[in-house]
């Protein structure tokens, strides 16, 4: 029997985080943002496929402004960190979900990354346009990662 290896699907990894801030229970700035699945991301859902023990763990945000690059293994300049509250899938797709309380997390933030059980980056973004969480803030960020 021989394989047809003419049809490649071409398949890909695409990530998207939805990001609200809130005051006093108002949302106050909503973004959504496409993001960048990294080299080390990729070898991460490997890891995944292939029961290695690893998961999608801790989201981080920071105040780095370079562009991301599929060769990043980290934030520019990480601020804080917090562990995924929820996670969830549907069809292609999975969810991560995290809240964020006044006092966590506080600062300008200007980056996000999705990161491993491992604390190996998984995706990364620049949020454009900057968000100030500020101690009175709360926050919930929304990242999927979506395979087509």
């Amino acid at each position: 029997m021989t394989l047809d290896h003419t049809h490649n699907t071409g398949l890909s990894i695409k990530g998207r985080v939805e990001i609200a801030l809130y005051s006093n229970s108002k949302r106050i700035k909503h973004l959504i943002l496409d993001n960048l699945v990294v080299a080390t991301g990729k070898q991460v859902i490997a890891d995944i496929l292939a029961e290695k023990g690893v998961e999608i763990a801790y989201l981080a945000v920071g105040s780095g402004n370079t562009q991301p690059q599929v060769s990043d293994t980290a934030l520019e300049q990480e601020i804080a960190r917090k562990a995924i509250t929820m996670r969830s899938a549907n069809m292609n797709q999975a969810r991560f979900d995290t809240f964020i309380d006044t006092l966590e997390m506080v600062g300008m933030w200007r980056e996000i990354g999705l990161f491993s059980s491992d604390n190996r980056l998984v995706a990364r973004a620049l949020i454009n346009p900057e968000m100030n969480k500020g101690s009175s803030n709360t926050a919930t960020i929304s990242w999927s990662i979506t395979i087509a």
